[in-house]
């Protein structure tokens, strides 16, 4: 084989490798760490329109994410929860532990922040809806 052909091989071969390495281990390669939660912002809407808009920025606790899908998530008194978490295509993320479940996406990443976005809702089929836009800010510690 010529030398430029090798070359073009081995330059395709580590595309490929660099492709298939982007879910969750570049999640983990980036975000790994501990991550303080900066801000939480919870929008209320009821039957559709928006009752209430809450800016939270004290004491909110850490999130911890470790290689593998797991960590921890600390309150705001320091308590510490097991948590799993997963990225999917995206930057879809799911995090749950016993106290919190997080079904949303990723934005606003940079080396050290990134925003978490998701939706929860209660009383589907009731004849109140209620829908919670939440987003939550984090910072690399």
């Amino acid at each position: 084989m010529k030398f430029s052909t090798k070359i073009v091989f081995l330059l395709f071969f580590l595309a490929t490798a660099l492709a298939a390495c982007q879910s969750d281990e570049a999640f983990v390669t980036k975000e790994d760490g501990l991550w303080n939660v900066v801000q939480r912002t919870t929008q209320t809407f009821e039957n559709g329109v928006q009752t209430k808009d809450t800016t939270e920025t004290d004491s909110l606790g850490q999130f911890e994410f470790l290689a593998g899908g797991g960590g921890y998530r600390y309150d705001k008194k320091g308590v510490r929860e097991n948590i799993q978490w997963v990225v999917g295509a995206d930057d879809q993320i799911t995090i749950y532990g016993t106290t919190e479940f997080i079904n949303g996406t990723i934005s606003g990443r940079t080396d050290n922040s990134m925003t978490f976005k998701w939706s929860e809702e209660q009383g589907v089929g009731q004849p109140i809806v209620f829908r919670y836009d939440r987003t939550m800010k984090l910072q690399r510690q």
